[in-house]
């Protein structure tokens, strides 16, 4: 396919389209058209794209809007109530046995013994709109109880836990010794490069609470991804800079 061709089709918003090669194959593509040039995102990369060449889209037969089969919207209500929910408990279930984040803990478990109907509504809110939800948080407002804004949002997404990039050969030596040093609740820091600059850091807070975080950056950058870390191979995702 020629680019003008693409551009009819799609536009600077990531969506995803079935794409049709020439040899047949088909692939379902998550691709947006900015400046000029078609960007896919990767499959391993959710917030990363990168730039389609022209010799990869000439390959290209044809390309329409992909459409996933409707649910209810009763089911997908239920779904969403279950997903959070569900992920909101294994957290607590996380943090229980890393004993860390007791702050967060207290918050989730909360949010659990809420009646059903007002757990619907904030996970209903969660995928509507997450920053009115962000607002709600604020002094005042409804649920000002929330200090930890991001984890609801993460339980609403379609993943939510985030392993640790540790090398391959270098996994299961570095993980048991994360795991020594959360149950001895011992400071700790350790940084690599994996891809992107890797970090992890433990730390006791003067108010007792045991925190851990795990962070990749862009090589040289300063600037990533962030992550708190529930346990020796579990992280949640709270911001990027």
């Amino acid at each position: 396919m020629e680019y003008q061709e693409i551009r009819n089709q799609i536009d600077e918003i990531f969506r995803r389209y079935v794409v049709k090669y020439k040899d047949g194959k088909r692939k379902i593509l998550k691709i947006a058209v900015n400046d000029g040039w078609i960007y896919a995102v990767g499959k391993r990369c959710r917030k990363m794209a990168y730039y389609v060449p022209q010799h990869e889209y000439a390959e290209w037969e044809s390309i329409k809007r992909y459409m996933s089969r409707p649910k209810s919207i009763d089911k997908m209500k239920d779904m969403l109530h279950k997903r959070v929910l569900n992920r909101a408990k294994k957290a607590i279930e996380m943090l229980s046995k890393s004993g860390m984040w007791d702050n967060i803990k207290g918050e989730l478990e909360y949010f659990v013994s809420l009646p059903e109907a007002e757990q619907r509504e904030i996970s209903e809110l969660l995928d509507r709109d997450s920053y009115e939800f962000y607002k709600l948080t604020f002094s005042g407002q409804k649920y000002s109880w929330v200090n930890h804004h991001f984890m609801f949002e993460q339980f609403a997404k379609d993943k939510c836990w985030k392993s640790l990039a540790w090398h391959k050969y270098d996994r299961e030596t570095y993980t048991a010794y994360l795991q020594k040093c959360i149950e001895d609740k011992t400071n700790y820091s350790h940084g690599w490069a994996n891809g992107y600059d890797n970090s992890v850091e433990l730390a006791m807070k003067t108010d007792g609470i045991f925190r851990g975080w795990y962070s990749e950056e862009y090589r040289g950058c300063g600037n990533g991804h962030y992550y708190i870390l529930l346990d020796a191979t579990h992280a949640i995702h709270c911001e990027d800079d």
